[in-house]
């Protein structure tokens, strides 16, 4: 593993906006004898993040900040946090279930709900995907639980991916597994945690005025695989 990992706190990253972009690594080759462009690609995906910190008036807030800005070393060190995504897959779309005192769940395979909490029903792997797949199945009953929609994120290993397609209890996506999901793995969506790194080392840089204790601020990351 090539530097520390740094674990942000989500109350440091109060985002505004977010931008996140799974890119493909491609170029353009030499024309061919039909004189039409070769587009060249490797088949890899990597994602960047670019996201807009909210002001901030809290001063202790802002020199923590400041902190952990200082603690990535620029590129040098791994940030870990989760991902911020009002569309995520959450305790609004699968709330956690809990059965009867002997274990069963209702007839329809459904189960009691805490209206007031905000755990969510994990998605557990149920069969083994190696590194490279780009399925995973995962259990859709007892209780019965909401399959994971397209679009949604999901993190495994730290890693983030996003669903193209479901059929039941088959869920597909990009990019493809980093690393391999064992059978009881769950997958993370609330938040997912990834860990990136900055993506240049002048990330954080912040300007202070006369009269805002912190200015607008982006942040910039990408994928890092050597952890």
């Amino acid at each position: 593993m090539v530097g520390q990992i740094i674990e942000w706190p989500s109350s440091l990253l109060r985002v505004a906006s977010h931008s996140y972009f799974l890119g493909a690594n491609s170029r353009q080759g030499d024309r061919d004898l039909s004189g039409r462009v070769q587009i060249i690609s490797t088949g890899d995906q990597i994602w960047s993040l670019q996201m807009t910190i909210a002001l901030d008036d809290d001063p202790a807030r802002i020199r923590e900040f400041d902190a952990y800005v200082a603690m990535m070393e620029g590129m040098g060190n791994i940030a870990e946090f989760g991902v911020k995504d009002t569309l995520n897959y959450d305790h609004r779309v699968a709330p956690l279930q809990y059965p009867f005192s002997d274990g069963e769940y209702f007839s329809d395979d459904t189960g009691f709900i805490d209206g007031d909490a905000t755990d969510v029903q994990p998605l557990i792997a149920t069969e083994i995907a190696a590194s490279g797949a780009k399925l995973v199945t995962v259990a859709t009953s007892n209780p019965a639980i909401t399959s994971l929609r397209v679009g949604d994120m999901f993190s495994h290993n730290y890693f983030l991916h996003r669903v193209t397609a479901w059929d039941a209890g088959d869920v597909s996506f990009l990019p493809a597994l980093r690393t391999a999901v064992a059978v009881d793995d769950v997958l993370g969506t609330s938040p997912p945690v990834v860990r990136m790194r900055f993506a240049s080392d002048g990330e954080g840089r912040a300007t202070r005025t006369i009269n805002n204790h912190r200015g607008a601020l982006t942040l910039n990351f990408i994928e890092v695989f050597d952890r």
